[in-house]
């Protein structure tokens, strides 16, 4: 699975989770990903913006959270995107 948190171009989106069972092993039997918008710095650059969907799921099938926050990544990145903040797959 190919995650999506290396900045890129800004105004574009990405998605990523702290507790990502990608990243590390979970003791929970759910966790969440934010997608959210690369803004540009001052000093040049970009940084994170607040975030705009969390995408919740169980650990157990991962996969269906990242398919929902790459779905939701690109509707982001076209503003076709007019679902809720928070999502549960």
């Amino acid at each position: 699975m190919t995650h999506n948190f290396i900045p890129a171009k800004a105004g574009s989106h990405a998605w990523h989770g702290n507790y990502d069972p990608f990243w590390r092993r979970c003791r929970t039997k759910t966790f969440s990903v934010d997608c959210f918008q690369w803004l540009p710095k001052a000093e040049g650059g970009v940084k994170r913006r607040p975030i705009l969907v969390r995408v919740f799921g169980s650990t157990s099938k991962p996969e269906l959270v990242y398919a929902k926050a790459k779905q939701i990544r690109k509707e982001l990145d076209a503003g076709t995107y007019a679902g809720p903040k928070n999502v549960r797959v």
